[in-house]
């Protein structure tokens, strides 16, 4: 089954607006790693922070997923990054999902929005 990027872009953006985040960068906490979101008019971008341990400690992040009109990029579909310690192994649907679950237990802290996911 084809995914439509157009279709699921759309989706994000609506899920966005909803929460009143367009435009609008959160944190949020993944099994204990942490990830920056943003969405807007032209793209859908999560970038995994990094911990400055390990063999990539000198890179401040990655990112691991993006949508836009035309394009699905999810880092777990690379072949070379299913086995990697480093791959968030979350499809964009499983982001769409942890997302909408927690939309309603956001937390303001210092004034950026914070969504902690860790037990998920």
């Amino acid at each position: 089954m084809t995914r439509s990027p157009s279709k699921i872009f759309s989706k994000l953006r609506e899920l966005f607006d909803g929460m009143g985040l367009m435009n609008q960068e959160i944190t949020i906490e993944v099994s204990g790693r942490n990830y920056k979101i943003k969405c807007d008019q032209d793209s859908f971008m999560v970038y995994r922070l990094h911990n400055n341990v390990g063999p990539r400690s000198h890179v401040p992040g990655w990112p691991v997923c993006l949508v836009n009109q035309d394009t699905i990029f999810e880092e777990c579909s690379s072949a070379d990054g299913v086995d990697d310690y480093f791959s968030c192994g979350l499809t964009i649907e499983r982001w769409i999902e942890l997302l909408e679950t927690d939309k309603n237990k956001r937390v303001v802290e210092n004034g950026t929005n914070l969504d902690r996911l860790s037990k998920l």
